[in-house]
């Protein structure tokens, strides 16, 4: 083949278009192709190389799922695992990063049911039937406003059950069958849900829901979840995606957490025995402050902590 794929036929057929040279002529013409292609084979060589050198290296089968693969926090995902040399598995309605390892679509509208079989089917035909995950993580984000006024609130639900409760139910069904022994099974809940939203009935509706099916599955570690599994919910107060952006004038609110951020926390975790992680069924708040760092500029500084829920112990006799 020639250069940029060219069949290399071509490349000599164009050098004969012009007048025949002499036999002496003709031996210099090839002696200097021959040193052009030989450079050029060395070029390669070393573009090749340094392709390869930038290239993530990815050895064995994956060991991250990520469903939603394609949101802008999916890809983060990606990236950081991939880079680490972890194979990732994308599910979602449209194709994931191309540093994924698989990319599992799905028509937009399919119901649960159909993308529990669809990404089923679609790793069995990988040959990945019997394979485990140490990582499966639901990446897919939504969010919307109004109040319990607004015309479109139920819209907004119907919505926002379709992208938060139903994905989580989806993860959390093939994690059942595909969740590794001592793997991580995380959800994205939200911090509005824990507090009073009027203006954000639909999105807090769904974020709650988030944080009661973590809970939920906590207790099926060791029955319906492999042994030694921790399932986890993480509760920013508001990513930084260019979605995010969109919606506050193309920039980000100094409060804002980057989805790499949070994407280099999974990375640590899941190089972490299961008695180092966070606790099963934890809730965990992310939050992000900005602050004055000894160069004199600011920096941002996220913190990672967990949230002690109440234990609904009876105290009061009404």
């Amino acid at each position: 083949m020639g250069i940029e794929g060219t069949p290399l036929f071509f490349c000599c057929e164009s050098l004969l278009c012009h007048r025949r040279p002499s036999t002496r002529n003709l031996s210099v013409l090839y002696s200097r192709k021959r040193i052009t292609l030989n450079r050029w084979r060395i070029n390669l060589r070393s573009s090749m190389a340094e392709k390869l050198q930038n290239t993530p290296p990815v050895t064995g089968e994956p060991s991250v799922f990520c469903y939603g693969g394609a949101s802008a926090f999916g890809v983060e995902i990606t990236r950081r695992f991939t880079e680490g040399g972890r194979g990732v598995v994308s599910v979602d309605s449209a194709e994931g990063s191309r540093q994924c390892t698989e990319s599992v679509c799905f028509p937009p509208g399919a119901t649960c049911k159909a993308q529990v079989d669809i990404a089923v089917r679609t790793l069995e035909k990988h040959g990945l039937a019997d394979h485990r995950f140490g990582l499966m993580v639901n990446a897919s984000l939504g969010w919307t406003t109004g109040s319990i006024t607004d015309d479109n609130l139920f819209d907004s639900v119907d919505f926002m059950h379709r992208s938060n409760v139903e994905t989580s139910l989806v993860l959390a069904k093939l994690a059942s069958r595909f969740l590794a022994p001592g793997g991580l099974l995380i959800f994205m809940g939200s911090a509005v849900a824990l507090t009073p939203t009027p203006d954000m009935i639909a999105y807090s509706l769904a974020k709650a829901a988030v944080h009661q099916l973590v809970m939920d599955l906590s207790g099926e570690v060791g029955r319906a979840l492999p042994r030694s599994s921790s399932v986890i919910g993480l509760v920013p107060v508001v990513l930084d995606t260019p979605f995010h952006r969109a919606e506050n004038n193309g920039f980000a609110g100094e409060d804002w957490t980057p989805c790499d951020v949070i994407a280099e926390k999974l990375w640590e975790w899941s190089n972490q025995l299961p008695n180092k992680r966070p606790k099963n069924g934890s809730l965990i708040s992310v939050t992000t402050h900005t602050m004055d760092n000894q160069r004199g500029s600011k920096e941002q500084r996220t913190l990672f902590r967990t949230i002690k829920t109440d234990n609904f112990v009876q105290t009061n006799l009404l």
